[in-house]
């Protein structure tokens, strides 16, 4: 955002539940997501113009003032906290729910993580509702395909769990990587919009193939629905009987 300083500043007190409520990050989050979906992230950032338009939206629909700094931190929080739940779901015997976002293990294996991983704790009972939401805005597709699993299986221990912890990360290169900043000619470009299509596309295709009693016809007339973005985008926001009703009235 221009003006704003380029220290990323993140801040963690009792006033923050205050400051975003559940439903106001929500609304940021989907603000985000629709950015994103429309092309407006073609870098590691948002253009300028969608900034503009999301903090506007958002202090228009959260009926309160959000600055500059307080979408920033949120933001670069919300990426921290995606990077932590990524971690998480590459551990041997966690199971994932990607429509609920909850995880799910033994008291073993919980026990084991809660003494390595300080953030496991926080994890356990809520999950991360809006995990699928952060893969989009932060582009990342690796959490698609082989590390995309429903909650009745577990991932794989790749053992790429070397991420530095965000105590150890200097202010500047959080906010380097969060590339919240206009200086793209800083950072390796690359197409957000062209992996959050493809996040989509595998996602709706992973979500039809565990519906059973389709036939042929229909699970091929679905995949030509999902050449469109909006079809996909809608696919998995509707409810599983919607979605059967949906493919069933397909012509």
């Amino acid at each position: 955002m221009a003006g704003v300083d380029n220290e990323v500043l993140i801040i963690e007190n009792n006033d923050e539940a205050s400051i975003w409520t559940q439903k106001h990050e929500e609304i940021f989050i989907e603000l985000m997501e629709e950015e994103v979906l429309k092309g407006n992230k073609n870098t590691t950032t948002f253009t300028k113009q969608s900034w503009k338009y999301i903090k506007e939206e958002l202090c228009a629909r959260a009926k309160r003032k959000y600055s500059d700094m307080q979408l920033r931190n949120k933001y670069n929080q919300l990426k921290q906290k995606h990077k932590d739940f990524k971690s998480l779901l590459k551990e041997t015997g966690m199971g994932y729910n990607a429509v609920t976002g909850e995880v799910s293990a033994t008291d073993e294996v919980w026990d084991k993580l809660t003494r390595v991983n300080k953030f496991a704790k926080r994890f356990r009972k809520k999950g991360c509702k809006f995990y699928e939401k952060l893969c989009i805005i932060i582009g990342d597709t690796t959490a698609t395909g082989s590390n995309a699993h429903p909650s009745t299986r577990s991932p794989s221990n790749d053992g790429d769990n070397n991420d530095d912890d965000a105590t150890s990360i200097s202010p500047s290169t959080r906010n380097e990587e969060s590339g919240f900043d206009d200086d793209g000619s800083k950072r390796r470009e690359r197409s957000i919009a062209t992996s959050a299509s493809h996040y989509l596309l595998d996602e709706s295709v992973e979500v039809l193939n565990q519906i059973d009693g389709i036939s042929g016809e229909v699970y091929a007339k679905a995949i030509e629905k999902f050449e469109n973005e909006v079809s996909k985008a809608l696919f998995l926001k509707m409810l599983e009987h919607r979605r059967i009703d949906w493919l069933l009235n397909l012509k």
